[in-house]
Order: C-alpha cells, then structure tokens, then sequence
C-alpha cells in the first residue's frame, strides 16, 4: 500500500550548510535537506559551477539556497561560510560534511 500523503516538513524554519555539497553525496544532501523544508548553504571549494547547479534544483523544490566557497582545510574559510549564512538570516539547524555530521543542534 502506498501512502501518497505529504509527510511534515523536519526542518520549516531552519538552514542546513552542507559542506561538500556541490558533489555527489553532497548534492543528495543538499537536495534531502531541501524536501524536509531547510534552505541549504551548498558549499565548494574549486567548482562554483556544480554548485551553483545544486543551488538551482534546491530553489526548484522550493527553498533558499546559496552557493558559498569554503575550503574545510582553513578555519577562517569555514568561519566565513558560517557567517554568510548568518548574514543571510538564516537559522542554521545542522551542519554536514558529505561524509557525516559535524555537530547537531
């Protein structure tokens, strides 16, 4: 039996910034956070253009979605990805890396 109802969004006021997000994993990710209702900082480090592209099919499902560069190699990078998202206003509820979760909230 299948069930056609729309589940609740888990995330209707908050953000997600999904590091490697412009990636494979990362993309689905992104997407994910997107169909539970979180707007979604996509992150990269090299290919703005995959990004952007993720970006894009996150704004199709209805949601806010930004491409920020970030290299998780340098602290002040990650800092500067963090602060864009808080100066877009967004309620950052979780944080993920394409390979796990940074920290919960």
């Amino acid at each position: 039996m299948q069930n056609n109802a729309t589940p609740e969004p888990a995330f209707p006021e908050g953000a997600a910034l999904v590091l490697g997000g412009s990636g494979g994993i990362g993309s689905s990710i992104c997407e994910l956070f997107a169909r539970q209702g979180a707007d979604v900082a996509i992150t990269y480090r090299n290919n703005a253009k995959a990004a952007e592209a993720v970006a894009a099919r996150v704004a199709t499902l209805g949601r806010r979605a930004a491409a920020v560069r970030v290299d998780t190699a340098d602290a002040k990078s990650v800092e500067r990805g963090l602060k864009e998202a808080d100066d877009r206003g967004w309620q950052l509820i979780d944080m993920k890396r394409d390979w796990g979760t940074v920290f919960p909230q």
